[in-house]
């Protein structure tokens, strides 16, 4: 795999206090940070609040990207062919 790019969502300060108290938050409440995947186990799309988003599974866990999925694979495509 050709490694890219990716926008990925993790947690503020304020989100992570809403997790820690299990307190609901929308993901446009989370911040977005760039991302260069080397290693990609599974994708597969997530709805949250009627927006689609792509979860990444890599060794370590989960990342989720703003990203629909359908633009992630073009995306992995474009880098991949």
């Amino acid at each position: 795999m050709n490694p890219f790019e990716v926008e990925i969502l993790y947690h503020n300060e304020s989100t992570k206090m809403m997790k820690e108290l299990d307190i609901n938050f929308s993901f446009d409440s989370l911040d977005i940070m760039k991302c260069t995947l080397f290693q990609i186990n599974a994708v597969h799309p997530r709805i949250s609040d009627g927006k689609e988003y792509v979860d990444i599974y890599v060794s370590s866990g989960v990342l989720t990207s703003p990203m629909r999925y359908d633009e992630f694979i073009e995306l992995y495509n474009w880098y991949n062919p």
